[in-house]
């Protein structure tokens, strides 16, 4: 790191010391009387894509576990439309705060000056945020600096003072709408920077992780809209610990919670993921079932009882005949290795039964592969042995 680097950043620890204010307690609450247009499923205002179809994103979604790097049908354009109008909206406000602005007043470099007058207007909290989200960013390239020496070149919060000042003027905003109870605001503001970060490439997913877990904090247990803001940000925070970043264990909690506050509403996230007829509550069913799946074959759980509780919640939100089928057989590995044969033997005789001249069964799991019927034989051998 440069000494230009450092020093630019201990000014702006020195000027957010300077300028420190006291704590003070907003006293706002939370209220579910906030007016919003957004309490009826499935119109236009909930999406930037009017939702005429009825064709559900989740019959496709299933081809992702022949994908080793699943992939995302976004539409960066109608993503890139969208922030290009809160760019816009920043700029004005940058604009009107520096307008009577003279950069002869002060001894610190252009770019700080920008900053410590952004400061004067009152951005303290905001600025401090903006600190973490760069010491964060050193802590994680200092750690991945010995592997890969090509980061030294990659671009920088701290270095980029046009998105040090939108990141304050975000955040400024969003503290405003918070203390005005405006809940579905302050998470759509993080919930757009994340999304946006998503698609900048592998370099910054910490960022975006960063943004949605904003969002997450901003809208959590939030009902002024029947829940709507908080499954759109969970399922689509959901979907990418899933896809992206391979975060299993948080992905189940968040797509759990999303299927859980859309049952029985039609409401899509297609603004956010540019996919269309992107149906939280059957996207975020499929997410789950692949997920607890994934638990166990990428080693996340390797207890016997763990690899069961996962099958069972897997088979208990399965919607179609492909997946029911597809987890009995392990389901009646899992229960004889937690010493219950007779759950075993019920399990495999369910599958034979389900199997049987089924021609939607996968050939290798097909009672026509005998290599396939001599496992079955043994397994039932075993299980009967057992019990």
């Amino acid at each position: 790191m440069s000494k230009e680097a450092v020093k630019k950043r201990d000014y702006l620890k020195e000027l957010i010391d300077r300028f420190k204010e006291p704590v003070v307690e907003t006293g706002f609450t939370r209220t579910d009387q906030i007016p919003t247009l957004r309490n009826h499923p499935c119109t236009e205002d909930i999406s930037a894509i009017n939702v005429a179809s009825t064709t559900s994103f989740f019959d496709n979604l299933m081809s992702t576990r022949l994908i080793e790097e699943p992939i995302e049908t976004v539409s960066l354009d109608k993503i890139r439309e969208l922030h290009k109008k809160i760019y816009n909206e920043i700029m004005e406000q940058q604009d009107a705060i520096l307008e009577n602005f003279e950069e002869a007043k002060y001894d610190a470099p252009p770019d700080i000056r920008m900053i410590k007058k952004i400061l004067e207007q009152g951005y303290i909290d905001a600025a401090k945020r903006v600190i973490d989200l760069i010491n964060l960013e050193i802590r994680i390239r200092d750690g991945q600096i010995h592997q890969d020496r090509s980061i030294e070149n990659k671009p920088r919060i701290e270095n980029n003072f046009n998105t040090i000042r939108a990141f304050l003027l975000l955040f400024r905003k969003a503290d405003k709408c918070r203390k005005l109870g405006k809940i579905e605001e302050e998470a759509t503001i993080y919930l757009n920077l994340a999304t946006y970060y998503v698609q900048e490439g592998i370099h910054w997913l910490w960022l975006s992780y960063e943004f949605f877990t904003m969002s997450i904090n901003a809208c959590n247990d939030y009902h002024g809209d029947n829940g709507l803001t908080e499954a759109t940000v969970r399922y689509v925070f959901g979907k990418f610990c899933f896809l992206r970043i391979r975060y299993l264990k948080e992905a189940l909690i968040h797509l759990g919670k999303a299927r859980k506050l859309s049952a029985g509403r039609s409401w899509t996230a297609s603004g956010y993921t540019g996919i269309k007829d992107d149906y939280i509550y059957p996207s975020a069913r499929t997410l789950l079932y692949l997920t607890n799946i994934a638990m166990i074959t990428e080693g996340e759980v390797t207890e016997p009882k763990d690899i069961l509780h996962h099958l069972q919640e897997a088979l208990i939100i399965s919607e179609n005949e492909g997946e029911f089928l597809e987890i009995l057989v392990p389901l009646a590995d899992a229960y004889n290795n937690v010493d219950n044969p007779r759950e075993a033997i019920k399990y495999l005789t369910q599958y034979k039964m389900m199997a049987k001249d089924n021609p939607n069964v996968p050939e290798h799991m097909a009672l026509t592969n005998m290599d396939f019927v001599k496992d079955m034989e043994l397994r039932f051998c075993y299980y009967y042995t057992k019990g």
